[in-house]
């Protein structure tokens, strides 16, 4: 939810040479999610990946949205 929360705000953002992120890090977010899901079968503490992969995009485009619509556009 955060990540789709996130992208949506993000792509206000961005111009057309630069929306192309979007993608990137939608295809980040679901090989992380795989990973997470594959490294869950095998042993749960090898989900750490998974859950990197998706989290850290996802608090940077959060932190990123929260800069611009506080302090960018006001």
């Amino acid at each position: 939810m955060l990540f789709f929360v996130g992208s949506l705000i993000l792509s206000t953002f961005l111009d057309t040479y630069s929306i192309k992120l979007i993608p990137i890090l939608a295809t980040l977010f679901v090989f992380g999610r795989i990973a997470f899901w594959i490294g869950y079968l095998k042993e749960p503490i090898e989900r750490a990946f998974g859950l990197g992969v998706t989290l850290y995009p996802t608090i940077a485009v959060l932190i990123y949205d929260a800069y611009r619509v506080l302090f960018v556009n006001s």
